[in-house]
């Protein structure tokens, strides 16, 4: 009996994490400020209409300057 490590080759790993990522967003709650929070808390808060948004907001700021440290590297 062999092991069918070819199947494990042809997989590509990026799009079986933007599978995983996807399902995380879709099963987790985000979390929610209690309605008996202080209100100094309450003024530090907005309401986010789509999370998602955000993460890929975040996730295309944190590519971009990861990009201009690694120009600034070449260049030196």
């Amino acid at each position: 009996m062999t092991r069918d490590t070819q199947g494990l080759l042809d997989r590509d790993p990026s799009t079986d994490a933007d599978a995983a990522l996807r399902g995380l967003w879709s099963a987790a709650p985000f979390p929610r400020l209690p309605n008996d929070a202080p209100p100094e808390l309450k003024k530090f808060t907005i309401d986010i209409d789509d999370p998602k948004r955000v993460y890929a907001i975040h996730h295309a700021s944190r590519r971009h300057h990861f990009q201009i440290l690694v120009e600034r590297w070449v260049h030196c």
